[in-house]
């Protein structure tokens, strides 16, 4: 698989964000250019670097779309069927805020583990998933 630009993979995310409120059943490349104010042709490059089937000349089918750029971009779909896991490195302040796991509950991302340099702040902090001390990052991760 290429490797995506920077620029086209913040296009494809916006495309999919508006993808999650179309009502129609396809879509066409002019309609998702007027949305990004931008070429209906750089709609379509983004489309093939994402490996996305040419459109007719009705449009995408929207889910196929929205399936293809969910895969491409690792966005996760809002049902969480496909959460990514991810861990916290650093338990300060910010990273003791995010302990909570509701923070996470909307957004496609479960939390595994967290870690932090010091082994005593790990002691007196609770979460609901693991705390592991820095030095353990290598082994857990995997």
């Amino acid at each position: 698989m290429k490797k995506i630009p920077e620029p086209t993979r913040r296009r494809l995310v916006q495309v999919f964000q508006f993808l999650s409120g179309w009502k129609k059943s396809r879509i066409t490349s002019a309609e998702i250019s007027a949305f990004l104010g931008c070429k209906d042709s750089l709609v379509r490059r983004d489309f093939s670097f994402a490996g996305c089937a040419p459109g007719v000349s009705n449009g995408y089918d929207v889910e196929a779309l929205k399936n293809v750029l969910a895969s491409v971009c690792g966005v996760c779909p809002a049902d969480g069927t496909a959460r990514k896991k991810c861990c916290i490195v650093g338990l300060g302040r910010l990273g003791a805020a995010l302990l909570d796991d509701s923070f996470f509950e909307e957004s496609g991302f479960s939390v595994e583990a967290g870690f932090d340099s010091s082994v005593n702040r790990l002691e007196i902090m609770r979460s609901t998933f693991e705390l592991y001390p820095a030095s353990r990052i290598e082994t857990v991760v995997p």
